[in-house]
């Protein structure tokens, strides 16, 4: 039996502007200024305006959380995922893609999946995402290890423009990794559960099956 956890999220707010980060998918305007909460799995866009620029842009990323696994007593639970902010200049007409990552499955066979990394890749103008620039990740959580303690948290990825940093660990025993920053995927563990998926410049990060 395999279910989600916790998902990966993200908010995305010009500066100056009042916002909030939820735990469900939620969207608010102020000064005509879109805020944006996006819960994975799941990825959004968003295009500065053509006109007034440059915008100082503050973003926040969470990867999501490892899945548990649900045959001790109590669970296991997975990881936490990293949480990462920083503030970037957008020039006028950029598009900003968002990707959050999917949460990691539980199970009750062998150790939690990974969770998912989140991030945020600037497209440029005109808009080609393979191409564009990592600004921001942040990896997920490790699963729940089979047998053994609470799965440890994964690796957050840096929060600099060069998007440097490693995938989530996986545990002692048989847990997932967590997911991946620009370098990779989470590890799976030989006998648990899968890694989440790195955060690509063009989809949806995956948590990993328990």
């Amino acid at each position: 039996m395999k279910k989600r956890f916790t998902q990966g999220a993200l908010a995305i707010g010009l500066a100056f502007v009042v916002f909030f980060l939820l735990h469900g998918t939620a969207r608010a305007q102020c000064n005509n200024n879109t805020v944006l909460s996006l819960t994975g799995p799941n990825t959004s866009f968003w295009t500065a305006p053509s006109s007034g620029g440059p915008f100082s842009v503050r973003i926040t990323v969470s990867g999501a959380s490892g899945g548990a696994y649900l045959e001790s007593n109590p669970d296991n639970t997975g990881g936490s995922g990293a949480t990462m902010s920083g503030t970037f200049i957008v020039q006028n007409g950029e598009t900003l893609f968002a990707v959050a990552g999917g949460g990691g499955f539980h199970s009750q066979l062998e150790g939690g999946g990974g969770g998912g990394g989140s991030g945020v890749v600037n497209c440029g103008n005109p808009s080609v995402c393979p191409s564009g620039t990592l600004l921001i990740l942040a990896a997920g959580g490790n699963g729940g290890q089979l047998g053994g303690p609470t799965g440890g948290q994964g690796l957050g990825g840096s929060a600099d423009t060069n998007g440097d940093g490693d995938g989530g660990l996986i545990g002692d025993n048989d847990s997932g990794g967590g997911g991946g920053a620009l370098n990779g995927d989470g590890e799976s563990a030989s006998s648990g559960g899968d890694g989440g998926g790195q955060v690509l410049f063009n989809g949806i990060s995956p948590g990993g099956e328990g």
